[in-house]
């Protein structure tokens, strides 16, 4: 599949769990935002044309706000940032669903949405330096291309290292991102040393087996090209990659963000050295939230999928499938609707979809979970 959309739409975007950076702090090396939550680029897409602003306005109108008050998904529903359950009670709200009523009524909107899932972002650099280092043959498996097989590795590595405070901790302690030369050998060491006392399951022997290779291989060479160089305890330094690429993904688009001022000022060199490789970006500009309708539509979407994104990633499918039967008829209710609105989105234009490997089985589960 192309990375990029050939469809022409006018595209709201607001962010979610915009922790600035992602880092350790501290003499004590605590991450500086919860790990479940996704830092996510979300809103609506108008297929076609521009978003009529009449019927924005008509919805906004229709919620009890208070004067010169923006539509917020907080103004609609007040939940928790930090709470991983969050989701639940946004889905008991009768406004939510009016909002989800009202989104399904427009036949040419869809919702957006682009996740980054924090500890999988952060850790993936460990499985690409590892692996750089085999010979360029044997970084797959058999019947398994080199890329799969990465990709795979990156997952199995986020599976059992998301939520191990040890393992960050361990990692932290060697400056990560930023290792010495010198210090490679013993880090490489401490992985393996962890990853030996992990109950692996039987499917992802081989594959753990494949990055226990190629750790010993980057501890023979004193080499990790990918974590090298780099600031120590930051693994990520923003989020305007993150924007440029939606920028890239839709070059027949005009965009509209949020005004975000370290985003204004970087995401030009982004874009042009992309352009400079032969790609096309659409349109963008940064307009103000406060008198900008489709921003604060945005706002109310990428609320509700950072919240689902924090819900998947610290609930398994037996829980969400316990959960979900104790659900109320307007959790149900909200829940269906907004699957519908996500998979008429993601069927209609996949670029309007980007989630991490992980994020998408949770979603396949709750997909399922829908038609039951």
């Amino acid at each position: 599949m192309s990375c990029f959309s050939k469809n022409t739409y006018t595209i709201y975007l607001d962010e979610s769990a915009n922790c600035a950076k992602f880092r350790f702090k501290g003499e004590d090396n605590h991450l500086n935002a919860p790990w479940y939550n996704d830092f996510v680029l979300a809103g609506i897409a108008i297929q076609g044309g521009d978003l009529d602003h009449e019927w924005a306005k008509e919805v906004i109108s229709g919620f009890s706000l208070q004067k010169k008050q923006e539509l917020k998904l907080g103004a609609l529903v007040r939940y928790n940032g930090e709470d991983p359950d969050r989701f639940e009670k946004i889905l008991a709200s009768k406004n939510i669903k009016r909002l989800l009523r009202c989104f399904g009524s427009q036949e040419n909107l869809y919702l957006h949405w682009a996740a980054t899932n924090l500890p999988f972002y952060s850790l993936a650099d460990i499985i690409d330096a590892a692996f750089y280092n085999l010979p360029e043959g044997d970084r797959g498996l058999p019947d398994i291309p080199t890329a799969i097989c990465i990709a795979y590795a990156k997952n199995v590595l986020y599976k059992y290292a998301h939520d191990d405070e040890w393992f960050f901790d361990m990692i932290a302690s060697f400056d990560y991102p930023n290792i010495a030369k010198e210090n490679i050998p013993e880090f490489c060491g401490s992985i393996i040393k962890w990853i030996r006392g992990l109950d692996i399951e039987y499917e992802e022997r081989e594959i753990v087996n494949k990055i226990v290779e190629a750790l010993n291989c980057s501890a023979d060479r004193q080499k990790m090209i990918f974590l090298q160089g780099n600031t120590d305890k930051i693994m990520i330094e923003n989020f305007v990659p993150q924007y440029a690429k939606r920028v890239l993904n839709f070059p027949e688009s005009v965009l509209h963000f949020d005004k975000v001022s370290i985003v204004e000022s970087n995401i030009d060199k982004y874009i042009q050295v992309s352009e400079a490789e032969g790609n096309i970006a659409g349109k963008y500009d940064f307009v103000d939230s406060r008198t900008e309708a489709g921003i604060q539509l945005a706002d109310c979407v990428a609320g509700m999928i950072g919240a689902l994104m924090a819900y998947l990633n610290t609930h398994d499918e037996m829980v969400i499938a316990d959960r979900f039967r104790s659900f109320t008829r307007m959790q149900r209710d909200n829940l269906i609707s907004l699957m519908i609105l996500l998979c008429k989105s993601s069927r209609h234009d996949g670029i309007l979809d980007y989630k991490n490997i992980n994020e998408a089985e949770g979603f396949n589960r709750l997909y399922a979970l829908c038609l039951l």
